[in-house]
């Protein structure tokens, strides 16, 4: 009886949510909705992932470079190392801190992964109680390298 219900929740899901074992344009297969540990694994590094690279301060711009190099791959990597000297060279104490509350992991293959983020943004300035708080939704692309799941793009414009 247990195997029949198995099945049929199986099926359900297969007819239900059509990317659950759908090709992908890479030639993989989506496991995000079927492969629960490849999928937590993806969840904790985009949590990792978006608090690290878009929570900064103006006074640790070579903690942010260390984050940088460490948690991206292509043209992100180039792309946050030049926000990174702009951050330097703006100074001003701004202090900006990323904190998710809920991630979607989208599509899941051996080699790539993207998710949908909703997080909270809090900015402001060192040394005052101004800080303003602002909700945002953002997608994460990944590729495993070497073992480890590193970010290739952050899409703060907008969920497709």
């Amino acid at each position: 009886m247990r195997g029949a219900c198995l099945a049929v929740a199986v099926a359900a899901v297969a007819l239900l949510c059509p990317t659950a074992a759908t090709a992908q344009p890479m030639g993989g297969v989506n496991r995000a909705l079927v492969d629960a540990r490849g999928t937590a694994e993806v969840r904790r590094q985009v949590v990792a992932v978006s608090e690290a690279l878009l929570s900064y301060s103006t006074g640790d711009v070579d903690g942010y470079r260390a984050r940088v190099r460490e948690l991206t791959a292509g043209s992100l990597s180039t792309q946050l190392g030049t926000l990174a000297r702009q951050v330097g060279a703006a100074g001003g104490g701004v202090v900006q801190t990323t904190t998710v509350s809920r991630v979607a992991v989208r599509s899941l293959d051996a080699r790539s992964a993207s998710a949908v983020v909703f997080a909270e943004r809090r900015t402001g300035r060192a040394g005052t109680d101004l800080v303003r708080s602002t909700p945002t939704r953002f997608t994460v692309a990944l590729v495993r390298d070497e073992g480890v799941w590193k970010a290739t793009g952050i899409d703060l414009y907008g969920v497709r």
